[in-house]
């Protein structure tokens, strides 16, 4: 069963008491993975934290980076029904509920406004576009204690549904715990592709054989490694020969056959093109990735779900757009010094939001 329908609505949890952490995507999920762990280290006797997907391969991924760790659990979610997950409150009477971005459903949130205790909801790296869905009577202003976003603009559009006098505006949660890199490596691969949709590459074709013509050495991960064969497919069709991450080759594509790569070929490129942003759903992948290791980065013509965020990297010229169906890439315009040293300021601002939140939970931990 690929989503685990049993699991979401049956599942049967071996712990109670705990700090329910909930995200969509593997970016979302490893933001709170690591969250989890921190303060599981950082804060004075920690409850067990259960971390939730609905996406069954995330969820998979996440329990091989926690073998051997046993205060935190990763479970399928459940199901966004009423009656499903006021089954798994009962089950694991959770402590706080942290939400990652846009993760409001109204079945969670109606029961977080059943609480008999104060508000234990935390909105962590929020995005909010429209929230149509969500009608008044279950998002009141007290079932939230914490909620910070990535932008003004999320924040003023929430605050519209969600009239709270604490909301904050500190970035993108994915720089949690984050540092920057200038290390002298090599940079054997010329340009890398980050998490490209197949339905992406025929608007990039014409700069793959551009690339290849050229002798240059690129790199492509695929955003969903069950891809990967039609990936090698379609660079055939193009007589463009593929070999498989770590190795690289000029005149060559290296297709990237798993997840968590990213830190092992960032390093190795001289710059990058970030995926989602060549078709305008279901929305552009993290450009910051490559942007902590200084490392040039472009981005296509959309930008669905980061429409503000990208505007200040633009504007400073720390990321640059290409056409919908570049056949070249542009000089870049600052240095990888210039770059870093602008990231950092989120970064900073995402570390004093962070510490906000580990108070909160401290004492709620205490209260218990």
């Amino acid at each position: 069963m690929p989503f685990k329908i049993k699991e979401r609505f049956c599942g049967k949890f071996n712990t109670s008491s705990v700090l329910w952490l909930h995200g969509a995507s593997l970016g979302e999920c490893q933001v709170l993975l690591f969250l989890a762990k921190r303060l599981a280290r950082e804060i004075k006797n920690c409850p067990p934290l259960l971390l939730t997907s609905q996406k069954a391969e995330v969820v998979d991924f996440l329990k091989i980076k926690l073998e051997g760790v046993s205060k935190i659990q990763v479970h399928i979610a459940p199901a966004p029904f009423y009656f499903i997950v006021k089954r798994f409150y009962r089950q694991v009477k959770p402590l706080a509920l942290i939400l990652c971005e846009n993760e409001l459903w109204p079945a969670y949130l109606a029961l977080e406004q059943e609480r008999k205790s104060d508000a234990r909801l935390a909105l962590i790296s929020g995005r909010f576009k429209r929230g149509n869905f969500l009608p008044k009577k279950i998002l009141p202003p007290k079932i939230f204690a914490f909620a910070d976003f990535q932008t003004n603009e999320d924040k003023e559009r929430f605050l519209k549904k969600c009239n709270i006098p604490f909301a904050t505006v500190n970035g993108n949660w994915k720089l949690l715990g984050k540092k920057t890199f200038l290390e002298n490596h090599d940079k054997k691969i010329d340009v890398s592709f980050l998490s490209l949709h197949f339905k992406e590459l025929p608007f990039l074709k014409d700069l793959f054989k551009n690339l290849s013509k050229e002798n240059k050495s690129f790199l492509v991960a695929p955003r969903r490694i069950s891809d990967v064969k039609k990936f090698n497919s379609f660079f055939k069709s193009l007589k463009i020969e593929c070999v498989i991450f770590p190795q690289v080759k000029h005149g060559c594509v290296s297709l990237v056959e798993s997840f968590g790569k990213f830190k092992e070929f960032l390093p190795l490129s001289n710059c990058a093109v970030v995926g989602g942003s060549f078709v305008r759903y279901p929305g552009i992948h993290d450009f910051r990735e490559p942007l902590l290791y200084g490392v040039p980065t472009y981005i296509g013509p959309f930008t669905y779900g980061q429409e503000e965020s990208v505007l200040p990297y633009l504007n400073a010229k720390i990321l640059q757009k290409l056409p919908s169906e570049p056949k070249s890439l542009p000089p870049f315009l600052v240095t990888p010094e210039e770059i870093v040293k602008f990231l950092e300021q989120e970064l900073e601002a995402v570390e004093q939001s962070y510490s906000s939140l580990r108070n909160k939970l401290s004492t709620w931990v205490l209260e218990k």
